[in-house]
């Protein structure tokens, strides 16, 4: 006869939890950017974590400036933490999306702009002024 123990029932269970955990501390993050007040579509954001040895989110704005980091193609989110915010003028392949082309000074990683990703849902609205800096 085979007994049923509980607390071996209980360990597997943790067991494979545990498996399906990656570890990682990401959270969401939404928002938009802007610059002279106005959204910009089409260009790529990279958030790159301060802190060493953790990898960089991204996405591409969309025709209202709006952006959802991905962490991996199929995983959303961000590390909590600093990160350093960097910016891409992108070709775009849809003709009814107008480019807007950033200064080239938000492009480089000292230009300054950091964004702070706090646990659980963040929206970061990243303010850009042509005529700063």
């Amino acid at each position: 006869m085979i007994r049923f123990n509980p607390g071996v029932l209980c360990a597997w269970v943790l067991l494979l939890a545990g498996c399906f955990d990656d570890g990682l501390n990401l959270a969401d993050v939404k928002g938009i950017v802007t610059l002279d007040g106005q959204p910009v579509p089409g260009i790529a954001v990279t958030f790159s974590p301060i802190e060493t040895g953790m990898s960089t989110s991204s996405s591409m704005t969309d025709e209202e400036g709006r952006f959802h980091l991905k962490y991996t193609r199929n995983k959303s989110g961000a590390f909590v933490g600093q990160h350093r915010v960097i910016f891409e003028n992108v070709p775009s392949d849809n003709p009814q999306m107008k480019a807007v082309k950033i200064p080239k000074r938000f492009m480089r990683p000292g230009h300054g702009i950091t964004a702070q990703v706090e646990p659980g849902p963040n929206f970061i609205e990243l303010k850009l002024n042509s005529k700063e800096g």
